[in-house]
């Protein structure tokens, strides 16, 4: 079974900060428990910075076979509405490839919820694994995992 996994990297640091005192994902810990989903076909990052994913963390993710699809805002105070979300959906409409069964979505972003359960109408098992995960995303009868804090650095990091 193929596994397509797609990363809001912004809303995971974000969330994962919040609930855990500045503690951070280590996204190799992470590859390596979705590993047990099956095998991961496609891997996608996404987020924003000053510096179109021109950054140490975003060559770390490439490191570890993500295709990294940051954008670029035009400003700081863009920053603020670009939505990976948007990027996320369009992907995952999009995937090619027929041996894909498994689709997993890392974010807490609400708006995610249509995509989700026509992801499923159309057959594939969709597994929500973020932090602090919304009641609406919950209700869509996906399989929601909350990210277990053994998948974090033991302490604050700004490594990826």
């Amino acid at each position: 079974m193929k596994v397509a996994i797609f990363v809001d990297v912004s809303s995971l640091y974000y969330k994962l900060k919040n609930k855990y005192r500045d503690r951070t994902l280590d996204y190799k810990k992470y590859l390596n428990y979705l590993e047990d989903f099956g095998e991961i076909a496609v891997k996608r990052a996404y987020g924003s910075d000053m510096k179109g994913g021109k950054t140490a963390f975003a060559d770390s993710l490439r490191g570890l076979g993500f295709e990294v699809l940051y954008k670029k805002p035009r400003s700081k105070a863009m920053s603020l509405v670009l939505n990976p979300s948007v990027q996320v959906t369009v992907d995952s409409m999009n995937l090619t490839d027929p041996d894909i069964e498994t689709v997993i979505i890392s974010s807490s972003d609400p708006n995610l919820e249509a995509l989700m359960v026509h992801l499923q109408s159309k057959g594939l098992r969709v597994i929500l694994i973020s932090c602090n995960i919304p009641q609406e995303l919950r209700e869509t009868n996906v399989s929601c995992i909350e990210i277990p804090e053994s998948l974090l650095y033991e302490t604050c990091t700004t490594h990826g």
